[in-house]
């Protein structure tokens, strides 16, 4: 008999982000077919409208893996299609926080983040957010071709900032019950913490997983081993997970409930 083809799964990359940085996952799932389009360049609803189509044409539910804004955008389409949805993998969410509504659904240390440069020039935005979410000096880093670039981005993430204080991404009532897991680099910054608790509380059933030494920006700055785990997860997404996962580099990766009280963050990769 015939067997079912495998879930396809719907990759979805964060702010300036692009789909290249799942390639890695294509070549770790040989046997998936692997959807990662670009985020599209408009309003919440279309963006939503967008992801929903994708989903709908599928013969199966997906497998949904996320990074970063990417994570706002999957919680919700999985909540919204909670029958067409087979799991949800993310690292690093940066999603609405319920309880922040005051400034914008953001941890505060974002929001003022926001506040400092939502009217910056393109230069000043992109290297406070490039610093911010990768390494403290990183934008002198760049070479003039790698600035230029990210500067071309900067009305991408000024729209992507835009819509979270607006609530855009609040998500429906917290209907999806599938496998779901939340990768959390131990070098990001401390508000993907808070971020992801929220989360949590919200949905309760939910997996952590740590990925130990690893930033905000692994999915570009250390592929081989995020796009492992997100692997893993893909084909793993039941109980036995826990069991199974480890980080590449050899590490335990413990599982468990809301993340420990915050620490100093280091926001090296």
């Amino acid at each position: 008999m015939k067997q079912a083809p495998l879930p396809a799964v719907l990759a979805i990359h964060g702010s300036a982000g692009s789909g290249r940085q799942w390639n890695g996952l294509r070549d770790r799932l040989p046997e998936r077919r692997i959807m990662a389009p670009c985020v599209p360049s408009a309003d919440a609803p279309e963006r939503l409208a967008f992801f929903t189509d994708i989903v709908r044409r599928q013969s199966a539910p997906v497998d949904l893996v996320a990074h970063s804004f990417g994570a706002a955008i999957a919680v919700k389409l999985a909540n919204a299609l909670p029958n067409e949805v087979n799991s949800l993998t993310i690292y690093d969410p940066v999603v609405p926080v319920t309880d922040a509504r005051s400034h914008g659904w953001l941890p505060e240390e974002l929001w003022q983040l926001w506040q400092t440069h939502r009217h910056s020039t393109p230069d000043r935005l992109m290297q406070a957010f490039v610093n911010y979410w990768g390494t403290p000096h990183l934008w002198d880093q760049l070479s003039p071709n790698a600035r230029r670039a990210q500067m071309a981005l900067a009305e991408e993430v000024r729209r992507d900032f835009r819509q979270m204080t607006a609530g855009d991404w609040i998500a429906p009532a917290a209907t999806f019950g599938g496998p779901m897991h939340l990768i959390l680099g131990s070098a990001s910054p401390g508000v993907i913490r808070k971020m992801s608790d929220d989360l949590l509380r919200r949905h309760p059933h939910a997996q952590i997983l740590h990925a130990p030494g690893l930033g905000h920006m692994a999915p570009t700055t250390h592929p081989d081993r995020i796009n492992e785990m997100f692997a893993r997860c893909v084909t793993l997404p039941g109980p036995a997970l826990s069991d199974n996962l480890r980080d590449p580099d050899g590490s335990a990766c413990p599982t468990g409930g809301p993340s420990e009280p915050d620490r100093p963050a280091s926001r090296s990769a």
